[in-house]
């Protein structure tokens, strides 16, 4: 495959990666902040944790899940925090 080629594929990714992590901002904001929420009352500690990468594929929002992308982003970085500890 020539240079060209490899280029153009790079940049077609660098921006369909960034694009999407824009659009899952909120999402990914509230599954940062319940991730920390839940790591902490589970090791019961005052210290931040590391968060893991938010997931560039978002699970769908099914009905009675939270009304907002970041109380659903938070709800499930809480699940995920607590299962942790």
């Amino acid at each position: 495959m020539s240079l060209y080629i490899k280029n153009i594929i790079l940049a077609l990714a660098v921006t369909l990666f960034s694009v999407a992590s824009f659009a899952n901002e909120p999402y990914c904001e509230g599954f940062k902040a319940g991730f920390k929420e839940g790591y902490m009352q589970a090791k019961n500690t005052l210290i931040v944790p590391l968060t893991p990468l938010c997931p560039v594929l978002r699970p769908l929002n099914i009905f009675g899940d939270a009304k907002s992308d970041y109380e659903y982003g938070y709800e499930l970085g809480l699940k995920k925090g607590l299962s942790k500890g």
